[in-house]
C-alpha cells in the first residue's frame, strides 16, 4: 500500500474515532443512529474495471466502518435512508424521512 494511502486511511480512522468520542462525550449514544463505511479501492483494480477486465466484486478494497445502532431494525432504517438518498428522483429530506416514520422535529 502506498504511503499516501496509508496516511489517508489513518486520517479517516482518526476522524471516525473522533465522531464516536463526540457521540459518547455528549451522552448521545441512545439518540444517535450512525453507520459509517469508508472503502479505499486499489488503483490497479479500478483501472481493470475501467477496461472491463474485472468484476466489481473483484476490486481490492481497504475498508473501515463504525456503527452506533442498537438493533437490526435501526440498521434497516439507515440502509433505507441511504437507498432513498442515493435515488436522484427523491433528493428532498422530507421525502426520505416521511416513509420511515422519522421526524426531525
Amino acid at each position: 500500500m502506498a504511503p499516501k494511502d496509508m496516511k489517508f486511511i489513518a486520517d479517516v480512522y482518526h476522524m471516525m474515532k473522533q465522531i464516536e468520542e463526540l457521540i459518547k462525550d455528549n451522552g448521545m449514544e441512545h439518540r444517535v443512529m450512525a453507520a459509517i463505511f469508508v472503502g479505499l479501492m486499489d488503483e490497479q483494480h479500478l483501472e481493470d474495471l475501467a477496461d472491463q477486465e474485472a468484476e466489481f466484486g473483484d476490486v481490492s478494497m481497504h475498508s473501515m466502518y463504525s456503527f452506533n445502532i442498537d438493533s437490526k431494525q435501526e440498521l434497516e432504517v439507515i440502509k433505507g435512508i441511504m437507498d432513498e438518498a442515493y435515488d436522484n428522483d427523491k433528493p428532498d429530506l422530507d421525502d426520505l424521512l416521511g416513509g420511515l416514520g422519522i421526524s426531525l422535529n
